[in-house]
């Protein structure tokens, strides 16, 4: 029986997903972001009359719990299912003549065995990599080349799984779901259980990113904070503007344009004193950085980073002609990449040199500086790394001292 027509509800990466030819495939995400569902569906649409197909889970109790519930659950619903057996080791045989057999990966030496058609690895990143490299050697069915399915929350850079399909390797693809993408999901899912996480485990367990929380390059606890800001030497507002969103992924979840506020004392410590950040039209862009400048006050010095190519210089123009006319205010092109331009920050943070105002917005920029620069965003950090920049040329030196 053809399911390729049957009405279903997807969620955008789980159709990506669904629809690449390539052999290796990986679909990544947070918890409840619909990865068992896509593996099932996966397999059920791709099983071919009369092959054998394998179905795999980090252990026997997954597999049982989760993995084959899955599976049974949604090849009842499309009336697939001609035979099955729960009992260890379980089969389901479809009505299309594909058989599919599940089997633990906790001892990979046992999948050695029969060839196979396809094979659907759930929860990968629970898996010893040797389950992998075994099983791709059964992919050989009727003398034609198989296909191999992962499906698991990421747990880092540092883990077979990155390597083997995050790395651009031929004839590999990867899609990336987060929790809050699955629409069926009750809408207090998502941030109850955010609540509950800190920032790294938030982003690995939701975000489905891979994170190597001891390859960063901040540490939270290396931003001391102050309750009353001293007597600067000099003052600039950074501004780190949104670019346009370029693909699907990004436009659900686009940039902010963000605003940092640093001040630099007489012996060298930087003070972040405030963090603005907006995601709107360029209209409300302009108003918001005015704003903030008239609060500002004229001895703060605003520095705005300059997009390359004649619109970049348009947009300049404009700044300093009509939005901050009046105001010491400086363009500059970034260059390099931006893990490299916050070195500096990084350097200042870890030496003590770089601490926060308390405010509300303390929160919110220290999650961002811990997932640098594997988070979903970089925005407040690249703008502080401008604000230090420019507070360390010569020519913040005639800067007048002001004090908050």
């Amino acid at each position: 029986m053809d399911t390729t027509d049957r009405v279903l509800d997807f969620h955008q990466a789980q159709y990506d997903f669904l629809q690449s030819n390539a052999i290796f495939r990986a679909f990544t995400g947070g918890i409840g972001s619909g990865k068992s569902f896509a593996g099932s569906y996966d397999i059920i649409r791709r099983a071919k009359r009369d092959r054998l197909y394998l179905v795999m889970a980090p252990t026997y109790s997954m597999l049982s719990d989760a993995t084959f519930r899955s599976f049974k659950a949604l090849a009842t619903d499309l009336d697939l299912i001609a035979d099955i057996k729960p009992s260890a080791p379980p089969f389901i045989k479809l009505r299309t003549g594909a058989e599919v057999i599940f089997r633990s990966a906790d001892d990979p030496e046992k999948l050695r065995g029969p060839n196979l058609s396809g094979i659907w690895m759930d929860e990968a990143s629970l898996m010893m990599q040797e389950a992998f490299t075994i099983a791709i050697g059964r992919l050989r069915e009727g003398g034609e080349q198989g296909w191999l399915t992962a499906t698991f929350t990421p747990k880092g850079r540092l883990h077979w799984t990155f390597e083997t399909f995050a790395t651009g390797k031929e004839n590999t693809a990867i899609f990336r779901a987060r929790t809050s993408d699955n629409p069926f999901l009750p809408a207090e899912f998502t941030p109850t259980v955010r609540g509950q996480y800190t920032s790294t485990l938030a982003a690995q367990e939701l975000e489905g990113e891979f994170i190597d929380s001891g390859g960063m390059m901040f540490k939270r606890y290396w931003f001391g904070m102050v309750d009353e800001p001293p007597v600067f030497k000099s003052e600039v507002r950074a501004w780190d503007m949104a670019a346009t969103p370029l693909d699907e992924e990004k436009a659900r979840d686009p940039d902010w344009t963000a605003g940092v506020r640093m001040g630099r004392t007489e012996d060298g410590v930087n003070v972040i004193t405030d963090v603005r950040r907006i995601r709107g039209t360029p209209q409300q862009v302009q108003e918001l950085v005015r704003t903030t400048a008239e609060q500002d006050g004229r001895g703060v010095m605003i520095r705005l980073e300059q997009e390359p190519g004649s619109a970049g210089v348009a947009v300049v123009d404009h700044y300093r002609r009509h939005v901050l006319a009046g105001y010491r205010f400086v363009a500059e092109r970034a260059t390099g990449h931006k893990a490299d331009r916050a070195q500096p920050l990084a350097a200042q943070a870890e030496g003590g040199a770089c601490k926060l105002l308390r405010g509300l917005w303390n929160k919110d920029f220290l999650d961002e500086a811990e997932m640098f620069p594997f988070g979903s965003h970089d925005d407040m950090v690249d703008a502080a790394s401008a604000a230090l920049n420019a507070l360390t040329t010569k020519r913040t030196i005639a800067f007048r001292a002001v004090r908050l």
